[in-house]
């Protein structure tokens, strides 16, 4: 996997009232800070930002270039406005490459297009907690369900990553992930008519 970069300057900005300045002059006010080094503030061209999250999230690792000085990071959190759109604010957890890091892995279900006609596929998780070193980060967990039959299930215990010793699973190893019922048994059963009672002649 190819490195993924954002550029970033410290920035001596600091309140709301500055952070509003910074994005009028199109940046982006975050932080960057971990176990080695201090809580440092930083601003980021929103043009760069907004194109790194059109493909990227909260979890993904980033090589942050500050002021010359290459930082590996990953995401930690985003603010937005309260549309959910824009990007107000960045989180970076600063790594080295001896820290442990928890985060969220999400699911890719492949395979779906050979799964048997007439069945009905219900993906029922779509991301499970890990713990890792970040040279093994990755946001996406690829599973094969292509040779799923009718009423076959699949469980956490059934991940590769389960058996991957550079990784450690927090999610219930008995948690359904993924199932395939035929088209019948997903239909709710017909609802038995409502039978009316006969009028109450009026005496």
């Amino acid at each position: 996997m190819s490195k993924l970069y954002l550029n970033a300057s410290l920035r001596d900005a600091l309140g709301s009232n500055k952070s509003n300045k910074l994005r009028k002059d199109g940046l982006i006010p975050g932080i960057l800070y971990g176990g080695h080094m201090e809580p440092t503030a930083i601003s980021m061209k929103k043009l760069e930002v907004d194109k790194f999250f059109a493909e990227n999230n909260i979890g993904s690792k980033v090589y942050v270039n500050l002021d010359g000085k290459e930082v590996m990071a990953f995401v930690k959190s985003l603010q937005k406005d309260v549309f959910g759109i824009s990007i107000l604010h960045v989180d970076l957890q600063a790594l080295t490459k001896t820290d442990k890091v928890k985060m969220n892995v999400r699911l890719n279900f492949v395979g779906k297009e050979n799964l048997p006609i007439g069945a009905i596929s219900q993906e029922l998780v779509t991301q499970i907690e890990v713990e890792t070193l970040p040279e093994n980060m990755d946001e996406t967990l690829n599973v094969d369900v292509s040779n799923l039959k009718h009423g076959d299930v699949l469980k956490v215990s059934d991940l590769s990553i389960m058996n991957d010793k550079n990784f450690r699973v927090f999610t219930s190893p008995d948690l359904t992930i993924f199932n395939l019922v035929h088209a019948s048994a997903a239909e709710p059963e017909p609802e038995a008519p409502i039978s009316e009672a006969p009028p109450t002649p009026i005496v």
